[in-house]
């Protein structure tokens, strides 16, 4: 299945970006109506960073902009390759379906969940603990390209 962003900037505004030197939970400075104005020439982490939603792992009603989750994959460095979601959306991990999902995800490995009012926590199926001021990569082809 192949997807585009179309109008959805959630990482746009969720992710660490290392080349623009933009922090997470920002708008991107090149964000406008369009989408991205630098798109043809955006930087090798944007290019290169495909959410599960664009993968096709999402159903459409997912896409991160409407549902305001972005679902994304990283390699942490004490648990290895895990879930990360990302609230782009203020009580977005608030909603049934998300907690669901995370209820479902907790039960094969741990998931990290960062939100701007939350900070960056582990879900386990035991539970929750603080990642305090730990930046965790967000990974594409094994290389880390943004940070959150």
């Amino acid at each position: 299945m192949t997807r585009r962003c179309g109008g959805c900037t959630a990482c746009c505004y969720g992710l660490h970006i290392q080349e623009l030197n933009k922090p997470t939970f920002a708008q991107c400075p090149h964000q406008c109506a369009a989408g991205c104005s630098v798109y043809t020439d955006r930087p090798g982490s944007c290019r290169d960073y495909q959410c599960l939603w664009l993968q096709g792992h999402l159903g459409e009603q997912d896409r991160p902009d409407k549902l305001g989750v972005l679902f994304s994959v990283t390699v942490h460095p004490d648990l290895g390759k895990v879930p990360m979601l990302i609230e782009v959306r203020d009580g977005a991990f608030d909603q049934p379906k998300v907690r669901a999902a995370v209820r479902r995800m907790v039960l094969d490995r741990p998931v990290v969940l960062s939100s701007r009012r939350g900070g960056k926590v582990i879900q386990t199926a035991q539970g929750q603990r603080q990642v305090p001021g730990a930046k965790v990569p967000i990974t594409v082809g094994g290389t880390a390209v943004a940070a959150c």
